[in-house]
Protein backbone atom coordinates (compact mmCIF):
# COMPACT_ATOMS: atom_id res chain seq x y z
CA UNK A 1 0.00 0.00 0.00
CA UNK A 2 3.36 2.50 0.63
CA UNK A 3 3.58 2.58 -3.15
CA UNK A 4 0.10 3.72 -4.05
CA UNK A 5 0.06 7.32 -5.06
CA UNK A 6 -2.81 9.25 -6.97
CA UNK A 7 -3.01 9.19 -10.59
CA UNK A 8 -2.21 5.53 -10.81
CA UNK A 9 -4.20 2.68 -13.64
CA UNK A 10 -4.63 -1.29 -13.60
CA UNK A 11 -3.76 -0.94 -10.03
CA UNK A 12 -3.41 -5.19 -8.78
CA UNK A 13 -2.95 -6.12 -5.45
CA UNK A 14 -4.21 -8.20 -2.63
CA UNK A 15 -5.00 -7.11 1.19
CA UNK A 16 -6.97 -7.60 4.12
CA UNK A 17 -10.15 -5.81 4.87
CA UNK A 18 -9.89 -3.96 8.31
CA UNK A 19 -12.66 -2.38 8.61
CA UNK A 20 -15.69 -1.94 6.61
CA UNK A 21 -17.83 1.65 7.42
CA UNK A 22 -20.68 1.96 7.30
CA UNK A 23 -23.27 2.98 4.18
CA UNK A 24 -24.18 6.32 3.59
CA UNK A 25 -26.80 8.05 1.37
CA UNK A 26 -25.89 11.43 -0.81
CA UNK A 27 -27.47 12.97 -3.73
CA UNK A 28 -25.66 14.99 -6.20
CA UNK A 29 -27.43 16.97 -9.31
CA UNK A 30 -30.56 15.72 -8.11
CA UNK A 31 -29.41 11.88 -8.45
CA UNK A 32 -29.19 9.67 -5.12
CA UNK A 33 -26.43 7.14 -4.43
CA UNK A 34 -24.81 5.21 -1.52
CA UNK A 35 -20.91 4.84 -0.48
CA UNK A 36 -19.51 2.63 1.41
CA UNK A 37 -16.00 2.30 2.44
CA UNK A 38 -13.39 0.09 2.95
CA UNK A 39 -10.24 0.37 4.51
CA UNK A 40 -7.39 -2.13 3.09
CA UNK A 41 -4.43 -2.91 4.80
CA UNK A 42 -1.18 -5.10 3.93
CA UNK A 43 2.25 -5.47 5.18
CA UNK A 44 3.10 -1.93 3.93
CA UNK A 45 0.44 -0.15 4.79
CA UNK A 46 -3.42 1.00 4.89
CA UNK A 47 -5.44 2.40 2.06
CA UNK A 48 -9.26 3.74 1.57
CA UNK A 49 -11.38 2.01 -0.89
CA UNK A 50 -14.80 3.69 -1.62
CA UNK A 51 -17.39 1.52 -3.29
CA UNK A 52 -20.14 3.31 -5.10
CA UNK A 53 -23.86 2.45 -5.93
CA UNK A 54 -23.80 -0.71 -7.54
CA UNK A 55 -20.32 -2.00 -6.02
CA UNK A 56 -21.62 -2.07 -2.51
CA UNK A 57 -23.85 -4.96 -3.07
CA UNK A 58 -20.87 -6.99 -2.58
CA UNK A 59 -20.91 -5.66 1.01
CA UNK A 60 -24.43 -5.80 1.65
CA UNK A 61 -25.19 -9.13 0.58
CA UNK A 62 -22.45 -10.47 2.74
CA UNK A 63 -20.08 -11.11 -0.20
CA UNK A 64 -17.02 -9.31 1.54
CA UNK A 65 -16.83 -8.62 5.10
CA UNK A 66 -14.17 -7.44 7.71
CA UNK A 67 -11.12 -9.82 7.59
CA UNK A 68 -11.41 -11.11 4.08
CA UNK A 69 -8.55 -11.40 2.44
CA UNK A 70 -9.40 -9.46 -1.41
CA UNK A 71 -7.86 -9.30 -4.60
CA UNK A 72 -8.19 -6.28 -6.41
CA UNK A 73 -7.51 -6.17 -10.49
CA UNK A 74 -7.99 -3.43 -12.48
CA UNK A 75 -8.49 -1.26 -9.86
CA UNK A 76 -7.16 2.77 -10.26
CA UNK A 77 -6.06 5.80 -7.63
CA UNK A 78 -7.54 9.01 -7.06
CA UNK A 79 -6.30 11.78 -4.79
CA UNK A 80 -8.57 12.32 -1.90
CA UNK A 81 -7.90 14.75 1.29
CA UNK A 82 -3.99 14.82 0.26
CA UNK A 83 -3.81 11.12 0.09
CA UNK A 84 -4.07 7.86 -2.41
CA UNK A 85 -7.71 6.56 -2.11
CA UNK A 86 -8.08 2.89 -3.67
CA UNK A 87 -11.30 2.94 -6.92
CA UNK A 88 -12.99 -0.13 -8.17
CA UNK A 89 -14.42 1.15 -11.12
CA UNK A 90 -14.13 -1.21 -14.13
CA UNK A 91 -12.04 -3.21 -12.02
CA UNK A 92 -12.73 -6.75 -10.35
CA UNK A 93 -12.66 -7.43 -6.58
CA UNK A 94 -12.33 -11.34 -5.26
CA UNK A 95 -12.26 -12.93 -1.99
Amino acid sequence: MSNLIPGLRSVDITARVVRVFEPREFSRNGKAGIVQTLMLADGTGRVRMPLWNEETKLLSEGKIKEDDVVRIEGGFTKENRGAAELRLGKGKMTV
